[in-house]
């Protein structure tokens, strides 16, 4: 019997997760400690430029195969961009307009 969990599902022998990173974290790159459904803590190296959406996996820290306990599903971790919980200040909005500024002449 599976019950439900507050953070975790379940998709066969896998757990799956959301990861919530805010856009420094996702852009920049970080390592997050995520804490298994055994209360382990593995910590977790996100890529510079990782995006919204993305999955990533962590091999055995899902559930056990029924006919072999040695053999563990993954856990499976999708990256939520998380945004500010209140509006940005006028000097967030124009360090993000110069960082855009940058970028577009980077790209050109």
């Amino acid at each position: 019997t599976i019950i439900p969990h507050s953070i975790f599902t379940v998709e066969g022998q896998n757990l799956k997760m959301n990861l919530k990173l805010n856009i420094y974290e996702a852009w920049n790159g970080c390592i997050k400690d995520i804490k298994c459904l055994d209360g382990s803590i593995v910590k977790v190296k996100i890529p510079s430029l990782t995006e919204d959406g993305k999955l990533l996996q962590i091999k055995d820290k899902g559930l056990p195969y029924i006919n072999n306990n040695n053999s563990m599903g993954s856990l499976i971790l999708k990256i939520v961009y998380e945004m500010p919980k209140s509006e940005l200040t006028k000097e967030q909005i124009n360090l993000l307009e110069q960082f855009y500024k940058i970028e577009k002449e980077k790209n050109k």
